[in-house]
């Protein structure tokens, strides 16, 4: 398993607005290797892995605490009572709904948060998705979120044990770059195609095999 700091592209928000062309590219790219492979194949794309409550607080906090200092330096007072107290809760709630911006998001994340919460929600997705239950335990799942700019594959121990840490973390190297460049549909089809060759050399398909999951783009 591995996780990975990339930039996500610029455009990442119309990203979760996908065409039905991207998804069944994606769901394509998947049956292409699926179909010589008894391994499954689950790739995820999400905005956020969480909504980080913390982030809307701190940059309220830090808005609220300038508009009270504003109030006071400037002597804002303007005959009304509590003004600064005001001023306050006005600079908060700014500050508290700006951090629905991603990049002021991330400015207001810890990055140990980040990573605890993309891995979490990776994990809950490799469990959610039934990645942990494929016949021969070779399920892999290609996890990108967006805002975290982190990347994680996540893959059963069957296939694990055959490829070892490394070979996930190649994979990741490799997409990073797509995704710095804002090619997340490259970024993906090439994930999803070096997973499928480790699948296809390790778990070759056989005539008894059967598809266990869906061939698709989990998105939200």
């Amino acid at each position: 398993m591995d996780s990975r700091e990339a930039a996500p592209p610029e455009n990442g928000k119309s990203m979760m607005k996908l065409t039905e062309e991207f998804k069944e590219n994606i769901s394509e790219a998947v049956l292409r290797y699926e179909l010589k492979t008894s391994g499954e194949i689950v790739p995820v794309l999400l905005k956020a892995s969480d909504h980080y409550s913390s982030a809307h607080y701190r940059a309220g906090l830090i808005l609220g605490v300038l508009g009270h200092f504003l109030a006071y330096a400037f002597d804002l007072n303007f005959s009304l009572p509590f003004f600064p107290l005001y001023c306050f809760v006005a600079f908060f709630t700014v500050g508290f709904l700006s951090a629905n911006i991603g990049v002021i998001k991330r400015l207001m994340t810890l990055k140990s948060e980040f990573d605890e919460e993309v891995r979490q929600r990776a994990t809950e997705l490799f469990y959610e998705l039934g990645l942990h239950s494929t016949k021969d335990r070779n399920g892999v799942l290609i996890f990108l979120s967006l805002v975290e700019r982190r990347i994680i594959i996540m893959a059963d121990k069957g296939i694990h044990e055959k490829v070892g840490q490394v070979f996930w973390d190649k994979i990741v190297t490799k997409m990073i770059p797509l995704l710095k460049s804002k090619q997340v549909l490259e970024a993906l089809a090439l994930g999803i195609a070096n997973v499928g060759n480790a699948l296809t050399h390790h778990f070759p398909r056989h005539a008894a095999d059967s598809n266990e999951l869906a061939n698709e783009l989990y998105v939200r």
